[in-house]
């Protein structure tokens, strides 16, 4: 994964992540800066959902897009669980499906590929919430300055999903009331009780 222009390229995730606040619009913009950002054939990433800790693909390069949504790990598992648990960077610089960590995801093509990095996305608090990871058909290394480019989109990458998931619970709130007060409205301008019951069981199923 060579990075021909870090400073430059961050400057540019900086600009993608503080443009929208859509998750799914900021995740697909991100690994494609990612995988042009370097030798890598292959960008992903991964969210925590649910109250198993699964981690699920949220985004992926070409042409994995199709299965996004559809890969799970379970807590813990692969190398990308392993960034997850111990909170730090992981790398394999060659014969990636030997580790004993690793897992293998046909859907991914990962026999196709021989080294990784995987990087957690670290929350403001501290908790992780997920996890980049980059594969790369060929043996290789990864340098200090491409392990700080990493971190720090990483670090980028976190912010922008804390912002669009608050946005997303905001929006949902206001819309949840602005229902609340339309069925208050329904009900204030009922008559009689025969259009109040129908309106109220109307609103209580909406």
């Amino acid at each position: 994964m060579t990075v021909r222009t870090p400073g430059s390229f961050l400057s540019t995730i900086i600009s993608t992540v503080a443009s929208s606040l859509e998750l799914d619009e900021v995740l697909g913009s991100v690994v494609r800066l990612l995988t042009e950002a370097s030798a890598a054939n292959a960008c992903f990433i991964y969210l925590i959902e649910g109250d198993d800790e699964q981690l699920v693909l949220r985004a992926a390069s070409p042409p994995f897009e199709s299965v996004v949504g559809t890969i799970t790990l379970a807590k813990g598992e692969g190398l990308a669980g392993w960034a997850v648990e111990h909170r730090e960077p992981v790398f394999v610089a060659d014969n990636l499906l030997d580790d004993p960590r690793s897992k293998h995801v046909p859907e991914l093509d990962e026999e196709r590929f021989q080294s990784l990095v995987s990087v957690p996305l670290l929350a403001k608090d501290g908790s992780v919430i997920g996890v980049i990871s980059a594969h790369s058909p060929a043996p290789r290394e990864f340098s200090r300055e491409e392990v700080d480019f990493l971190v720090s989109a990483a670090a980028l990458v976190a912010g922008a999903i804390e912002n669009a998931r608050l946005y997303e619970g905001t929006r949902q709130r206001v819309a949840e009331l602005e229902a609340l007060t339309a069925i208050a409205e329904a009900i204030a301008g009922a008559d009689t009780l025969e259009a109040l019951l129908p309106t109220a069981a109307d609103g209580a199923r909406a």
